[in-house]
């Protein structure tokens, strides 16, 4: 009995030293951004496959960079020795497997003299990324917004909404044709096949393509739209456009689904006019 009273008493008294601890204000305080205290590269090098880019809480659209790193399940790499090759819409976070998702990349061109001449193949095309003065590249990330600053004098900045995507690219003021690249079938694990899709030479392109899983058998179909908007001027209709094979253009063409064969990579290009500023 003296044991039960001895650690009843014990009890008693820890209950009260704890009820009657002063509060501390500071420790109390509430944070007014806690968002702000988010980190969203950590993860992101040596195998991490964080995802790093713009979405929102139960999201579908995971807007963000997509690399030629080994490791990227969730497209970024934030090692800066590896290329980027666009900026895709779907997205995974913290797989291991097959590169998953990274659909639909857009890709903007700074340089490419003609159509014919620009390199549009995920395997030429790639471009890096500025660097900082301590080696890391020129990325920044907050929750909901993503953005990096390309060799080529691109800035790019990625949003999102619960299913759209926004990107905004801002070219260099000399820039004399700059030029959007849409990819519909490298996907993450360059699995798409049966294109389908329309370019409407007022601007906007839609459709999609069928895409692997990464973790087990069976397919997926995803599909996507796409417009384009200047910010602060009228873009208006693209002065040329067409579809890509690799890096074979097909002038003009409208109808992806009927005209390219079953596991052909087919890309859409659009240039916009001269910037007036």
């Amino acid at each position: 009995m003296r044991s039960t009273r001895d650690t009843l008493t014990y009890s008693l008294l820890l209950l009260s030293f704890v009820a009657s601890a002063p509060t501390n204000p500071s420790a109390s305080a509430q944070v007014g951004d806690p968002a702000s205290f988010v980190v969203p590269f950590i993860g992101t090098v040596s195998g991490g496959h964080v995802f790093p880019g713009a979405t929102l809480p139960h999201g579908m659209v995971k807007a963000g960079m997509d690399t030629d790193s080994p490791e990227n399940h969730a497209g970024y790499d934030g090692n800066p020795r590896w290329g980027v090759t666009g900026f895709s819409q779907l997205h995974d976070d913290g797989t291991g497997g097959s590169p998953p998702l990274s659909n639909f990349k857009l890709y903007p061109h700074a340089d490419c003299a003609s159509l014919e001449s620009c390199q549009t193949s995920i395997f030429t095309r790639r471009v890096y990324r500025e660097s900082r003065p301590d080696g890391s590249p020129d990325d920044a990330a907050s929750p909901g917004y993503f953005s990096t600053n390309l060799t080529t004098g691109v800035r790019v900045e990625l949003t999102a909404t619960r299913r759209t995507a926004l990107h905004r690219y801002t070219y260099h003021p000399g820039t004399k044709q700059p030029r959007i690249l849409v990819d519909f079938t490298n996907d993450g694990g360059l699995t798409g096949v049966d294109p389908e899709g329309t370019v409407d030479p007022k601007g906007r392109i839609s459709g999609g393509a069928r895409f692997a899983g990464s973790f087990g058998p069976g397919w997926y179909k995803a599909f996507t739209c796409v417009d384009f908007k200047g910010e602060g001027y009228d873009i208006g209709e693209p002065v040329e456009y067409g579809v890509f094979t690799d890096n074979t253009v097909h002038r003009n063409q409208t109808d992806i689904g009927n005209n390219f064969g079953r596991k052909t990579f087919p890309n859409i290009f659009c240039s916009s006019k001269d910037f007036d500023n």
